[in-house]
């Protein structure tokens, strides 16, 4: 027996109901999916982002200095595995570089270069590495020439490097001296305006530390 057209059209509305529940769960389940893949989205560019800025960082972060010393006596640089470094008069760290030092010494082989606790010559020194810091000593204008000559040397290897020099390689007003020192006493040649010299211009780079 056939019902009521008012009962047949609430059971076709009870027929279509799962249809509408499954439509609305398809489109929430869209929904869902969208958002997920937004949230992956966001959270890959902000990774990426924080990447770029962590390496720019490191990139224009400033070079990162370690000081390394030997004490304050001759026993405690021993201990700490320092050598004496005779170019420098210094005790240092057997890190740092020791460039030029071998030239410096041969330059005065076999005598090796001369040291006085006074400046008349008679007072001579047996051995420089013994003698405590700040004590004063005096040695010949050769000496400090070929000293200063080698200490640049010592500088510009350093600073070729980026490696581990001595405090007096990094000294502005030590490698400034040193400069003029030489320079004043290339000026005193006797050869100084003859032609003995050819250079060339060129175009030029500047290396920019980071």
């Amino acid at each position: 027996m056939s019902g009521s057209p008012h009962e047949e059209e609430f059971d076709s509305l009870l027929d279509e109901k799962p249809l509408v529940i499954e439509v609305q769960g398809g489109v929430f389940n869209r929904l869902k999916g969208c958002a997920s893949r937004t949230a992956f989205i966001c959270c890959s560019v902000s990774l990426n982002i924080a990447l770029a800025v962590t390496i720019l960082f490191l990139l224009w972060m400033p070079e990162r200095q370690i000081t390394l010393g030997c004490g304050t006596s001759i026993v405690e640089a021993q201990q700490q595995g320092c050598t004496y470094d005779q170019l420098t008069l210094r005790w240092l760290p057997q890190t740092c570089s020791r460039v030029g030092l071998r030239e410096y010494l041969d330059a005065n082989s076999p005598t090796g270069w001369k040291y006085w606790l006074d400046n008349e010559g008679t007072m001579p020194v047996q051995n420089i590495s013994t003698y405590m810091n700040g004590t004063a000593l005096y040695t010949t204008e050769r000496e400090h020439l070929t000293h200063c000559a080698y200490q640049l040397i010592r500088a510009a290897d350093g600073l070729n490097k980026r490696g581990a020099v001595d405090t007096r390689a990094r000294d502005f007003a030590h490698n400034h001296h040193c400069a003029m020192r030489l320079l004043g006493a290339a000026m005193e040649s006797s050869r100084l305006d003859e032609i003995t010299t050819f250079v060339h211009n060129a175009f030029g780079t500047c290396i920019v530390e980071r």
